[in-house]
């Protein structure tokens, strides 16, 4: 008997760590962050039952807060309603309810919304919704198609320039339009034959970019631009438009090994950014995504 439980108890010992090496082996697959990186700093988002899809954020003037887009995992497309978060995590705060797949601010921290009629994002409206968050006060700006791919503020915030991208199997077409807020009037600015990402400097002039689908320029030092390769990747970005220098940065400023990141965005001194990481690498674009701070850019780039 006493044999018997012996051999009982080493087989028990066995199965568990056996079960406890499959699991720290799954687990270290699944999601590997790069924690030895004391510039990453998580924001918001559900890393524990990845209930919430968190997306788009957008750094206020004076950097304190950032706004977002978020969404429950099983609408499984980017639409969401409008938060804010204070940069240290405190003070979550849900702002506005509706199905957005865009957001955009001004200088002034006036918040531009595209919308969808439903959670799916296959049915773009022909509109803009403009946002103040101080007053809770909505205005309502036509547009001239309803599917947008980008929108950004000129910077006095008087006018919205926004994107339609439109793919083919060879090629694609973008076309680029200004909406002045004053009297809902679009013009058409440019209409080019190739799948492009844009943004505004503060000359009021665009930043065309073939590769990156939502490029940023650093407010601090505009020669700069950062983003992904199409909305979200692997990997970062950076480009210098006056060297015409194209760099990837390193794996070590993304949280996840096996994840992507999109929708960087700058803070005020250049120095930092916001962004969306997702831990799992999903074509299928049904992983939930959360909202991660990267500070120090340049300083890592230069070690």
């Amino acid at each position: 008997m006493c044999v018997f439980r012996k051999c009982l108890c080493k087989c028990f010992i066995n199965i568990l760590l056996s079960c406890l090496f499959v699991l720290i082996t799954i687990g270290g697959q699944c999601r590997k962050p790069y924690t030895r990186n004391p510039n990453l700093k998580f924001l918001v988002g559900d890393t524990i039952n990845q209930s919430l899809h968190c997306f788009n954020p957008l750094v206020s003037v004076d950097g304190q807060r950032v706004y977002y887009l978020t969404t429950s995992i099983d609408s499984f497309y980017e639409t969401g309603s409008l938060y804010s978060i204070n940069t240290d995590g405190n003070n979550n705060m849900h702002l506005f309810q509706g199905y957005f797949d865009l957001a955009a601010l001004s200088s002034v921290n006036t918040v531009a919304l595209h919308p969808c009629e439903d959670n799916t994002g296959l049915s773009p409206e022909s509109l803009l919704l403009l946002l103040n968050p101080s007053s809770m006060t909505v205005d309502t700006l036509p547009i001239v198609v309803a599917r947008v791919s980008n929108m950004e503020f000129n910077s006095d915030g008087n006018h919205i320039y926004y994107s339609i991208v439109e793919y083919s199997p060879s090629s694609g077409r973008t076309r680029i339009y200004r909406l002045a807020i004053a009297d809902s009037s679009n013009v058409l600015l440019l209409d080019y034959g190739w799948p492009l990402g844009f943004d505004v400097n503060s000359r009021d002039s665009l930043c065309l970019d073939s590769i990156m689908s939502l490029p940023q320029i650093n407010p601090a030092e505009e020669e700069w631009v950062i983003g992904t390769p199409g909305y979200e990747n692997s990997h970062f970005l950076i480009r210098n438009t006056e060297l015409n220098m194209l760099d990837t940065l390193p794996d070590s400023l993304i949280p996840y090994s096996d994840g992507t990141v999109g929708y960087a965005y700058w803070f005020p001194d250049g120095q930092n950014i916001a962004f969306m990481a997702k831990p799992y690498s999903d074509p299928a674009g049904t992983d939930p995504g959360a909202i991660w701070i990267l500070e120090n850019i340049f300083v890592q780039i230069d070690e």
